[in-house]
């Protein structure tokens, strides 16, 4: 028998049989209250809340790759995850989280200070294609060459 994970209300527990913690519906709204005042916080655009159980309710902002989420210690700061491509792989694997995350308390400097790690990365994977292009003698591969080789 497959234990569902859609949530059930039970009194004051609203929990999905499969997770089994024990998650209250209260839990569950301030989730739903914390995701939104998250989401009216953030700058640019397409930010949506995503409220979801894992032994609680948790929540996150998410728009396009940029997963925002809260500290798991309640101390009011964030952190950011930058995942797949939104276009083609918007569940991949995660593109940047780096071995100490930084937390701030304000979640849209959390995102500046991700993307400028990204934009590091990327100018250092750029040199080293470079440099590897120079070595092996190839000014550039064709988009052609790219989809026939992987």
């Amino acid at each position: 028998m497959t234990l569902s994970w859609k949530a059930k209300l039970n009194g004051k527990t609203y929990c999905a049989p499969a997770c089994g913690g024990g998650c209250t519906k209260v839990a569950y709204d301030k989730a739903v209250r914390d995701a939104d005042a998250l989401v009216a916080r953030m700058r640019g655009t397409g930010w949506r809340p995503f409220v979801f159980e894992n032994l609680g309710w948790h929540y996150r902002a998410i728009s396009g790759p940029v997963q925002v989420y809260p500290s798991s210690n309640g101390d009011g700061r964030f952190w950011v995850m930058i995942g797949g491509n939104p276009k083609n792989n918007p569940g991949g694997l995660s593109m940047w989280t780096p071995d100490r995350i930084p937390h701030f308390k304000d979640p849209n400097r959390a995102v500046r200070v991700a993307l400028l790690e990204v934009e590091r990365v990327m100018a250092d994977l750029n040199e080293t294609l470079a440099a590897a292009r120079k070595a092996a003698g190839i000014s550039a591969i064709s988009s052609s060459v790219k989809r026939r080789a992987a």
